[in-house]
């Protein structure tokens, strides 16, 4: 969830072979050249130092504060996302986003209609109204073809794709490797891979888990218990998950027990120990590994916690940082 900010390569061998030897055949003194080249060409861009830095909003302009609330990089932005593998999306004036690196710069400019935050190595990026890939260059590695997406983990994301069928626009849910081949497609939902294990749902069935290999490893039934209507991914060994019977939120682990009851109205992931849920009061808290709620329920919105600090909302329009104890870091403010 997101609050008030964003809410989700190589060269084919063959050709570079090809490249290469025409190159040997035509011109001899090239070759070398021809060689490096493709393997500059071809490398992954190399991964960028962490940035422990979050997102506020002050005087209607979004920055960047550190773990002890002080403001590093200056609001100047329309909007801001969170940084992932050193590079953080962030939208400019004229409503285009891009992204900034530590220091505030722009390595990749403002091109895209919205954007998700990098998981290894590539982000989701909206260009026109479909979603494609880039690395952390800016390179188009895999092209906008994609009604939604969600990042990669566990080598594979989850895009959505969207068909006509006479006059109706039907979607379909599916799972992509870095080269764009489907591991399982047309699926009526599906979340994204976490620890090994996704979310997928198929026409008029429950939720299942998938492993990488598209195998189910969670099904549905045959009890109540195992009727998931809604899923989410895996973290710290659980999932939240809604059933059926009730719609209520409670957590299974890997084997599709149920270890924490459903009783919640929403929840999140598990994140350095908590996991943000809602009770019957409405409002957002955050619960431990046993269930035992740690932080009470106050808050409009809720975020998981990254680098000690989680994002929360209050009266849906001011935005503050708390620690894991539940203490403000940042102040909520509009």
């Amino acid at each position: 969830m997101s609050l008030a900010v964003v809410r989700l390569f190589l060269l084919p061998a063959l050709l570079a072979s090809t490249l290469l030897v025409s190159s040997c055949v035509q011109k001899p003194a090239e070759s070398k050249n021809a060689e490096t080249q493709s393997a500059a060409e071809s490398r992954p861009p190399a991964p960028l130092e962490e940035v422990v830095l979050f997102p506020v909003k002050v005087e209607g302009k979004y920055g960047y504060i550190d773990k002890e609330g002080k403001i590093v990089i200056q609001p100047k932005f329309a909007a801001a996302s969170r940084f992932a593998e050193g590079l953080a999306g962030v939208q400019n004036d004229t409503g285009k986003w891009g992204f900034i690196d530590g220091s505030g710069s722009y390595r990749i400019q403002p091109a895209f209609e919205a954007v998700q935050f990098f998981s290894e190595g590539l982000a989701a990026v909206m260009q026109g109204e479909q979603y494609g890939f880039i690395d952390s260059n800016g390179k188009m590695v895999i092209e906008p073809k994609f009604a939604g997406a969600k990042g990669f983990k566990d080598g594979f994301a989850t895009v959505v794709r969207a068909e006509k069928m006479a006059n109706t626009v039907v979607q379909t849910s599916g799972f992509i490797d870095k080269q764009g081949k489907y591991l399982v497609e047309l699926l009526s939902d599906a979340g994204g891979f976490s620890e090994g294990l996704a979310a997928a749902r198929w026409m008029g069935q429950y939720f299942s888990y998938i492993d990488t290999s598209g195998k189910k490893v969670i099904e549905p039934g045959p009890g109540a218990n195992r009727h998931f209507q809604r899923a989410g991914e895996f973290s710290e060994g659980l999932a939240p998950v809604a059933l059926q019977q009730t719609g209520r939120w409670g957590y299974i682990n890997r084997r599709g027990e149920i270890v924490i009851s459903p009783k919640f109205g929403m929840a999140q992931s598990f994140s350095e120990g908590r996991a943000a849920v809602v009770d019957r009061s409405g409002k957002w808290g955050y619960i431990d590994s046993s269930g035992k709620m740690v932080i009470q329920p106050k808050f409009s919105e809720a975020a998981a916690f990254l680098n000690g600090l989680a994002q929360v909302g209050l009266d849906g329009t001011k935005i503050g940082y708390i620690d894991q104890d539940g203490k403000y870091v940042w102040a909520p403010r509009s």
